[in-house]
């Protein structure tokens, strides 16, 4: 069960809105932040660019920790802080942690389209989880 701070409850790991919880807050990305985030989920900066112009919903980002099994304030920090530019090994340990062991890429896809995600929200989540379960653990 994912534990997070925001005031929401989760059936089945799907989140679930509650009254007073706006789910889709947006975050606007500066130019460099845009990039950091591109370099992290290994796609194009034109693809990230295309994405934060609708603005990153906060719940997109509790998808990704739902998805992934990781605690929500590490995909904050991995989303919204830019990657120190070496890593270092604190910055790697706690990349250990984005991969729950037995997650298939089965329940990922069905988990996506249940949510009814937009096309290039699921490559964006794909690339993320691809990128991350490379990592050694």
């Amino acid at each position: 069960m994912l534990h997070c701070h925001l005031d929401h409850k989760h059936k089945l790991g799907k989140p679930m809105n509650d009254a007073g919880f706006e789910f889709r807050r947006i975050l606007h990305l500066s130019r460099w932040t845009q990039l950091d985030l591109s370099v992290e989920l290994g796609v194009s900066s034109a693809a990230v660019n295309q994405w934060t112009k609708r603005g990153i919903p906060a719940g997109r980002v509790l998808d990704i920790a739902t998805i992934t099994g990781t605690p929500l304030e590490e995909v904050e920090k991995a989303v919204y802080n830019p990657p120190p530019k070496r890593p270092t090994p604190r910055y790697d340990r706690g990349y250990e942690s984005y991969i729950k062991a037995g997650e298939s890429m089965e329940i990922l896809v069905r988990t996506l389209d249940e949510w009814a995600l937009q096309d290039e929200d699921i490559q964006l989540l794909l690339s993320l989880v691809k990128r991350l379960g490379r990592k050694k653990i």
